[in-house]
């Protein structure tokens, strides 16, 4: 099984991970496999990303929660 989450929000382990114990007995979870954004590019697994950059004012909208809405 593969997963792309390296930790649950609900601290649960992921299933078929293996989480042995360091020297500090802090339990973190053990790789298997290591296959990183740069080779996934080459691989054409993940596509290149394309950052434009212009130039442009930024208008800054003001938040107002009203938590009696919801």
């Amino acid at each position: 099984m593969l997963s792309g989450t390296p930790k649950r929000s609900d601290t649960a382990k992921i299933a078929f991970a293996s989480y042995p114990a360091g020297p500090d007995g802090t339990e973190r979870m053990r790789r298997d496999v290591t296959y990183g954004t740069g080779r996934g590019v080459r691989d054409f697994v993940i596509r290149r990303t394309d950052c434009r950059f212009y130039d442009d004012e930024v208008n800054e909208e003001p938040y107002n929660f009203v938590p009696e809405a919801y």
